[in-house]
């Protein structure tokens, strides 16, 4: 609601950055309204990606290289770039980085006889791309005026959504704020000391506040609190991203022909379904995976480590001596009181068992 008092104006500051369509009865459409409308959506969703899940790998993805050979090996995964946008990929890639050897030490550089070393480095990044397709005439009245011979105006009607596999310099890798400690997306927040606070006079309400506080213990919420408050969490720039995800970083030597995968220019995304994969994929002391129920309902081992010990032989003929002692003593007793006996057979036969 929009305030015209000029005394609001002063201590009240209002922005609207995102405009949406309002369609009203006897509108006139024009494509623009339509892509306003297909744009509002698209840019609030990603910035819900971007805000509350981050850029990442969200599952999949795996880079894979051979022992022998400057191929690398890219499974199925999903994964999203620093702007927000869904980067889905359906099958496996291999990418072949022998030509980048090729143009740097030429065609013979793999069949060196020197030891002297050919290292590339380069990051290995996913990127959100688009591009415009299926072109259809522009069906207007002023098409239907064209000279003879000329061609009838088309317009794409279609934007595919896709990805590009790249190779990056090795210092460059998207979102690299989000991995490093140092770099905060946003910009670093500078550190100002907090002014001294004078002591609250005894009696006022601050005073009663602060006794009451330091009376309760501490709980887990305050010390988060405490420590949200220290350390907000900064917020991605606005209108300012990659359409990019990093996927790993790769050392490519020509010489050896070989490729060395690390997992330096990669994030994750904290997502629920990857907290219930970690919670529910325990690995035990035994390095076996096993599900978190069996995991907590799995018996204590013994002290020390083995089996229960067998029964000896000894111990078997022991037992037995016990056991007709056990019986001949219940007969006895039997012959004396002969009620008791009748009222007590289930005892008897467990006796002789």
């Amino acid at each position: 609601m929009m305030n015209k008092n000029n005394n609001e104006c002063e201590t009240k500051v209002c922005n609207y950055p995102t405009i949406r369509t309002r369609f009203y009865n006897g509108m006139l459409l024009t494509d623009q309204h339509l892509r306003d409308e297909q744009q509002y959506h698209r840019e609030k969703l990603k910035s819900v990606n971007r805000h509350l899940f981050g850029a990442g790998i969200v599952c999949g993805l795996k880079v894979k290289s051979p022992d022998v050979g400057l191929c690398v090996k890219i499974d199925p995964g999903v994964a999203l770039d620093c702007c927000g946008n869904l980067i889905e990929v359906c099958k496996c890639i291999s990418l072949d980085l022998s030509k980048l050897c090729k143009e740097k030490y030429g065609q013979s550089c793999i069949e060196a006889e020197d030891s002297t070393p050919r290292i590339i480095r380069k990051n290995l990044v996913l990127s959100y791309v688009e591009t415009e397709s299926d072109p259809e005439p522009v069906l207007t009245p002023a098409a239907d005026c064209k000279s003879a011979g000329e061609e009838s105006k088309c317009q794409k009607s279609k934007v595919k959504e896709g990805y590009c596999i790249e190779l990056w310099d090795e210092d460059k890798c998207p979102c690299m704020e989000t991995k490093r400690g140092d770099v905060k997306p946003g910009g670093d927040v500078p550190t100002v000391p907090n002014p001294p606070v004078e002591a609250p006079k005894p009696g006022t309400e601050q005073a009663m506040m602060q006794t009451r506080t330091a009376i309760r213990p501490k709980t887990w919420e305050d010390e988060l609190e405490g420590f949200l408050e220290d350390n907000p969490l900064p917020c991605y720039p606005c209108g300012c991203c990659e359409n990019s995800v990093g996927l790993a970083s790769l050392e490519i030597d020509c010489a050896a022909n070989t490729v060395k995968v690390e997992y330096t220019c990669r994030t994750y995304v904290i997502s629920p379904r990857l907290i219930r994969w970690i919670v529910a994929s325990v690995v035990t002391k035994e390095g076996t995976r096993r599900s978190l129920l069996d995991y907590m309902t799995a018996p204590e081992p013994e002290p020390g480590g083995g089996e229960t010990p067998k029964e000896t032989t000894g111990d078997t003929t022991d037992k037995s001596t016990t056991t007709k002692k056990s019986s001949a003593a219940a007969k006895k007793a039997a012959d004396k009181n002969p009620a008791e006996a009748e009222a007590q057979p289930a005892a008897t036969e467990e006796s002789k068992k």
